[in-house]
């Protein structure tokens, strides 16, 4: 039976997906974007995608736009962990999540 429009608006699709980041000692929360978000994305680097992905307990995100550059210089074994895991979460990638 195919779903209705309600049931398509009040599904429950945005929860956080954790992802173990062994450099940085622990795990990070991933925020998964809305389509429009995601249209957005397009354009932005892997860095800032990453950035506004990444959020705390309460979908708060971690990081402002400020905040691009010092995360510039942090492992890119990491960050290329978390990123592909950010582009799979959202849809970004070939992958699909």
């Amino acid at each position: 039976m195919a779903l209705s429009r309600d049931e398509i608006l009040g599904a429950p699709d945005m929860e956080p997906v954790a992802e173990d980041v062994p450099e940085w000692g622990g795990e990070v929360l991933i925020r998964r974007f809305t389509a429009g978000e995601a249209l957005k994305m397009e354009d932005a680097s892997g860095i800032d995608i990453m950035a506004a992905a990444l959020v705390d307990e309460d979908g708060v995100g971690l990081f402002t736009t400020d905040d691009v550059r010092a995360l510039e210089g942090k492992s890119a074994v990491a960050v290329n962990r978390v990123l592909q895991r950010v582009l799979k979460v959202n849809g970004l990638s070939s992958e699909g999540n």
